[in-house]
């Protein structure tokens, strides 16, 4: 009986491995035929078509240039989300239908802002360039930004080096003008 109970637990372990590495090769070569990954949330300025491909989304791909320009211009992040907040833009979670919802830290959330976080991840996701990762290989896909305004925004992302990862809702009037000369 108990060698019955094992030989069952190994096939089923053998099995779960198969299946999950059939997955990843499935997944591996959607990317490699430029089909857009799982889920409902795809990067911001990119849909998919009929066939699943990743294509651009003419509407977004115009905030993705524009945050890219707002940027090259010498913005920060958080400068560009207040921007986009003040003219009403609405984040991919919120051009989904109405009564869209997700819990965040326990709490259910239905509307949703431009974060200077999501801004970060936006100028500098290669997806935008054409260059899609996955895993450790890149796949070319369609551009929004060219690769020189790409290459200068992330320059100008490193000199600018005070970008916190931060949802914080509160604007402080010196904020990033002012240091301490003991620690920095």
């Amino acid at each position: 009986q108990e060698l019955l109970t094992d030989i069952r637990s190994l096939l089923a372990a053998y099995e779960i491995k198969k299946t999950s590495s059939r997955i990843k090769s499935v997944l591996e070569q959607n990317a490699k035929n430029g089909k857009a990954g799982g889920g409902s949330l795809l990067p911001f300025g990119y849909t998919k078509d009929k066939d699943k491909k990743l294509i651009i989304d003419e509407h977004e791909s115009e905030i993705v240039k524009l945050i890219y320009k707002l940027a090259y211009d010498g913005k920060g992040t958080k400068m560009i989300s207040s921007i986009l907040n003040e003219k009403n833009i609405p984040t991919k979670r919120g051009r989904m239908q109405s009564g869209f919802s997700m819990k965040v830290k326990g709490e259910k959330k239905t509307t949703f802002v431009w974060r200077d976080a999501v801004i970060y991840r936006i100028l500098t996701n290669s997806i935008y360039k054409g260059e899609r990762k996955y895993k450790d290989n890149i796949y070319k896909c369609e551009a929004i930004i060219n690769e020189d305004t790409f290459n200068d925004v992330q320059e100008k992302l490193k000199t600018r080096n005070q970008f916190k990862n931060t949802t914080n809702k509160y604007t402080y009037l010196l904020k990033g003008l002012i240091h301490c000369s003991i620690c920095g």
